[in-house]
């Protein structure tokens, strides 16, 4: 857009702004300019395309950023849900195999009334229980906080 202005300039001096004649008279003078400027800088004119286009460019890059958030982020989201599929599978099995281990556990208390095995073998036994109890609560607090992850991740 253009501007425009008004300026006002003024001063006592020798030579005045009629120079020649101020010199060969050699006399002060009251000397004063009253204008009015336009001024438009059309040098945007010119730059207004490369603009428009650095706008574009910058838009379409933002998009494709978002773009590739959002499927960075439903791609970890299936991971994290695979995840806890494949821990609550574990967990399955993990009862599976304490149960096991607890029927072996009363088998061999079993023995060792009767006299079969001795008291290494029965505290063999309960520790190999004990270590299955153990390894399904870390697949549990796994699972938890691959839940955790997931509720981050989808912001629910």
């Amino acid at each position: 857009m253009p501007k425009i202005g008004v300026f006002a300039q003024g001063y006592y001096g020798y030579p005045g702004l009629n120079m020649f004649e101020d010199m060969m008279r050699h006399r002060w003078s009251l000397n004063g300019v009253i204008g009015a400027r336009l001024t438009w800088n059309i040098g945007a004119l010119y730059t207004r395309k490369n603009d428009k286009a650095k706008l574009h460019l910058q838009r379409e890059m933002t998009e494709s950023n978002r773009e590739v958030f959002l499927f960075n982020n439903r791609l970890e989201q299936i991971q994290q849900q695979e995840e806890i599929s494949r821990y609550r599978k574990l967990m399955a099995e993990d009862e599976e195999i304490i149960s096991l281990r607890s029927a072996v556990r009363k088998a061999a208390e079993s023995k060792l009334a009767h006299g079969i095995i001795d008291v290494n073998d029965l505290l063999r036994e309960i520790n190999q229980e004990n270590a299955a109890r153990v390894q399904q609560s870390m697949h549990e607090i796994e699972m938890l906080k691959n839940i955790y992850d997931n509720k981050f991740t989808t912001n629910n």
